[in-house]
């Protein structure tokens, strides 16, 4: 019996892999894994800013906005409070 080895991305990692390109398809993959209890804004955050921003060019101007926008829009999803 032959087996395949799979990798696949952690979910906070999935989820910054998606950031530059910030379509439609990837915020509603988002909200899903928050809403299994797969990635929490707490730790995209966290990952965000040890893993990410030190390495992207003008993040502030590029990647941050849009995290931010990730983050609001999770915690919406889930009826938490900002």
């Amino acid at each position: 019996m032959k087996f395949i080895g799979l990798l696949v991305p952690e979910a906070h990692d999935l989820a910054l892999m998606k950031l530059c390109r910030n379509i439609e398809r990837y915020r509603e993959d988002l909200k899903f894994l928050a809403r299994e209890g797969l990635m929490t804004t707490a730790e995209l955050k966290l990952r965000y800013e040890n893993e990410m921003h030190p390495y992207v060019a003008l993040a502030e101007q590029h990647t941050d906005p849009v995290l931010q926008f990730w983050l609001e829009m999770i915690r919406e999803d889930l009826g938490e409070a900002t």
